[in-house]
């Protein structure tokens, strides 16, 4: 059975956008999630739990542009979530990766 996401991407005070949502299924990389594979193969690495992942190494700027992300569903039969602001999208790609590239 796959494991589904809902991903309510919102950003933060300072951006001008509408918030971004995707659904994301894995078992067959799939739903409306532009990235569905490497979103997928991140959270097999830490199977589902993205608080587990360490992030990656990069440079980011250091505007202040907040982005909320949250991500809600079940990853093999079991509830999961995450929930993180961070303080710009730079940041927040480097910690989750293609979860959030939406």
């Amino acid at each position: 059975m796959p494991d589904h996401y809902r991903q309510p991407a919102g950003r933060g005070h300072g951006w001008r956008g509408a918030p971004a949502t995707a659904r994301l299924t894995c078992g067959w990389d799939g739903g409306t999630h532009p990235k569905a594979a490497a979103a997928c193969a991140l959270l097999t690495t830490v199977e589902g739990d993205l608080a587990r992942h360490p992030g990656e190494r990069g440079a980011c700027t250091k505007e202040h542009h907040p982005h909320t992300v949250s991500l809600s569903g079940t990853w093999n039969g079991r509830n999961v979530s995450y929930l993180r602001t961070f303080g710009n999208r730079c940041v927040m790609l480097l910690a989750t990766g293609a979860v959030f590239d939406l």
